[in-house]
C-alpha cells in the first residue's frame, strides 16, 4: 500500500518524460519506512520550492 503510494507521490512531482516511469519503489522495512519516503518526497519539495515534510507527512506536505 505505501509503495503505490509513494509510486503516485513520484510520478505527480517527476516530469512525465523523466525515466522514473516504470520504476518500482522498494521500501526499507521496519519503523523507518515512513521517514526514508517522508526524506525523498522532501528532497522533491526542496528543488519545487514546497514547504517541507514533516512527521512522515509526505502527501499533506505536497499538496
Amino acid at each position: 500500500m505505501y509503495t503505490e503510494r509513494l509510486e503516485k507521490e513520484l510520478q505527480n512531482y517527476l516530469p512525465s518524460s523523466s525515466i522514473c516511469n516504470g520504476v518500482k519503489v522498494i521500501p526499507p522495512c521496519g519503523v523507518d519506512t515512513a521517514w526514508h519516503g517522508g526524506k525523498l518526497i522532501s528532497n522533491l519539495c526542496k528543488d519545487r520550492a514546497i514547504p517541507s515534510v514533516r512527521d512522515g507527512q509526505v502527501a499533506a506536505a505536497c499538496n
